[in-house]
């Protein structure tokens, strides 16, 4: 296991946030209550986007979008990992049962319209 600086740290996350990556703690196998670091929500190894009945424990936060304000123009769509956000006949859908609660969606909306709650 390699240990980074709070330096290194905070590049990574800075990295991560240009990146439109979610950290999230990285759990241990066996007992699943052991931090052993971060992950980022990625299809590289992570068993949730690999497997789909792989279990991923969500946020406490869930999306709430003001439609009367939205543009519908996608932007949250693009960097939402969950499918919690379509794009159907140029309207925007929510499915707030799909969402972890990263608040991805919310950072890019260029209407702020987007809350997470």
């Amino acid at each position: 296991m390699t240990t980074i600086n709070r330096l290194e740290l905070s590049e990574v996350l800075k990295e991560a946030e240009e990146k439109k990556l979610v950290p999230r703690p990285f759990r241990d196998d066996e007992t699943h209550s052991k931090t052993q670091g971060i992950c980022f929500c990625c299809a590289d190894c992570c068993s949730y986007f690999l497997d789909k009945n792989e279990k991923c424990d969500k946020g406490s936060l869930k999306v709430k979008t003001d439609f009367s304000n939205c543009s519908h123009c996608g932007l949250c769509v693009d960097v939402c990992h969950f499918q919690a956000r379509i794009l159907a006949n140029e309207r925007l859908i929510e499915t707030p049962e799909q969402c972890y609660g990263c608040g991805l969606c919310e950072k890019v909306c260029p209407e702020s319209c987007i809350q997470m709650i």
